[in-house]
C-alpha cells in the first residue's frame, strides 16, 4: 500500500490510506528531512553562533555614552550598572546569572545611559543588535510601544540619579 501525506481517501474503517501522485510516505519523509536539513544550514549561516566573553574583576564591558550594538546575558558572575554624575559614580544596580543588560541602547537606539563593569570574574553571552531587532519585529505593536515607553521612563529616572555623599 502506498502512503503519503496529502488527503485521506475513504477505505476500510480504521485503516488510514493516503494518496498523492503515487509517492510513498517514506519518500515524502525523506524529502522533508532533506529540506529541513537544508533550511537548518541556511538558518545556521544567518544566525551566528552565540559568542561568549569573559571579563576580569573591575573590567568595563561598555561605558556610558557609547553607542550600543550588542546586549549581554550574564552566564556567571555579577555586573554593576554604574552612572557618572556630577557628584561622582552611582551604582544603579547589579545584574547576576541569567540577567540581561545593555539592551536599552538597542531598543531605543540611544547612547548607553550607564556603564557596565564586572565585579569579580564574569562570563557573558553576547546578543547582537540583529537578534534583538528580529525579536522586536515579531512583537505586536502595542507591546513594542509599551517597551519604548518603559525604556524612556528608565532613562529619565536614571538621568535624575545623583550621588549621595555618605
Amino acid at each position: 500500500m502506498s502512503e503519503t501525506h496529502s488527503h485521506r481517501s475513504s477505505g476500510s474503517p480504521g485503516v488510514p490510506r493516503y494518496h498523492t501522485q503515487g509517492v510513498d510516505r517514506r519518500t515524502v519523509l525523506k524529502r522533508r528531512t532533506v529540506a529541513e536539513r537544508r533550511q537548518a544550514k541556511v538558518r545556521g549561516r544567518q544566525a551566528p553562533v552565540e559568542q561568549k566573553r569573559i571579563f576580569h574583576d573591575n573590567q568595563y564591558i561598555f561605558r556610558q555614552g557609547e553607542s550600543g550594538d550588542r546586549a549581554f546575558i550574564v552566564e556567571s558572575g555579577i555586573v554593576e550598572i554604574v552612572r557618572r554624575t556630577a557628584g561622582g559614580e552611582a551604582v544603579l544596580g547589579t545584574v547576576g546569572k541569567g540577567g540581561m543588560f545593555g539592551e536599552m541602547a538597542l531598543i531605543d537606539n540611544s547612547p548607553r545611559m550607564a556603564s557596565a563593569r564586572s565585579v569579580g570574574p564574569v562570563k557573558v553571552v553576547v546578543v547582537s543588535r540583529r537578534k534583538i531587532a528580529r525579536k522586536l519585529d515579531r512583537m505586536d505593536p502595542f507591546s513594542r510601544g509599551l517597551l519604548g515607553i518603559l525604556s524612556d521612563h528608565v532613562r529619565r529616572l536614571a538621568a535624575n540619579v545623583e550621588v549621595n555623599p555618605s
